[in-house]
């Protein structure tokens, strides 16, 4: 229930100041706050217009004071909780960095984060037939047979081995055989490609392999990359004992046909 005050009372602000009611406007109270001076004499200021809900007959000291306690209590209570947070966080960024630093030690591991990322375009497909691919087109085949995601997998056969590995088929069947490299760009994938087709060519030469040169000499000149002399002129010379030796057995097939001719003309 409001309380009827008197001209000249003495009444209390919101913040437990003392003041004198002047009177009623606009519903709403005209008072003039109590102030002492540095000799401890009382003197009222200016007169103000205060809400009614903000004027009491009586001091509102102990009913404020428990509500600053019960807020000063809820505020060190979010404050020892936001405390408590920042070292939970705080905690969980030296597990993350921990974790971090270990896994991109591992150049494998190190392309997990960036995979999930969304920065890689293209992958190198090892294999009989080495290529490159969209990493699209290498996830998903795109043929009346299968048009299914196929999964990529990371392996590891010794500590710090790693590998990502590409399933045949969406379903799984085939096996995960094929070794991809995962690339930023199509010109990180044609350097991938040319590094991984000239150490094979070398190995192939090594040890005395040059009949399979051919996919390798096949998969360069359709991406543009160049091949060391070397395996170009020993693929060359592969094709040329391969086409002489043709030449020899149809010259020899020929041949025995004649034989075979004359012997059936002269019976």
């Amino acid at each position: 229930m409001e309380n009827k005050l008197e001209e000249g009372q003495i009444v209390y602000l919101a913040g437990g100041q003392e003041a004198r009611f002047v009177g009623e406007i606009g519903g709403n109270y005209v008072v003039a706050p109590v102030f002492e001076d540095y000799d401890g004499n009382e003197y009222y200021g200016d007169p103000q217009i205060m809400p009614k809900a903000q004027v009491y007959a009586t001091s509102p000291k102990e009913k404020i004071a428990h509500e600053i306690t019960n807020l000063k209590q809820k505020l060190a209570d979010l404050r020892a909780e936001h405390s408590s947070l920042l070292g939970d966080i705080a905690s969980a960024k030296r597990d993350h960095d921990v974790m971090i630093k270990k896994i991109t030690a591992i150049p494998a591991l190190r392309n997990i984060q960036r995979f999930i990322d969304g920065e890689f375009t293209h992958i190198v497909e090892e294999g009989w037939d080495t290529q490159i691919l969209t990493l699209q087109d290498a996830l998903q085949k795109h043929d009346r047979y299968d048009k299914g995601l196929k999964l990529m997998t990371l392996f590891g056969k010794e500590p710090n081995n790693f590998s990502f590995r590409l399933d045949r088929y969406s379903d799984g069947s085939g096996g995960s055989s094929t070794v991809v490299h995962l690339c930023l760009s199509y010109e990180e994938a044609k350097e991938k490609l040319g590094e991984i087709l000239r150490a094979r060519a070398a190995e192939y030469l090594k040890v005395g392999q040059a009949h399979n040169l051919g996919n390798i000499v096949k998969a360069a000149n359709e991406a543009g990359i160049l091949l060391p002399a070397e395996v170009n002129e020993a693929w060359t010379a592969r094709k040329l004992k391969s086409a002489t030796e043709h030449r020899a057995k149809l010259l020899a097939d020929l041949a025995q046909s004649d034989l075979d001719i004359a012997s059936l003309t002269e019976s």
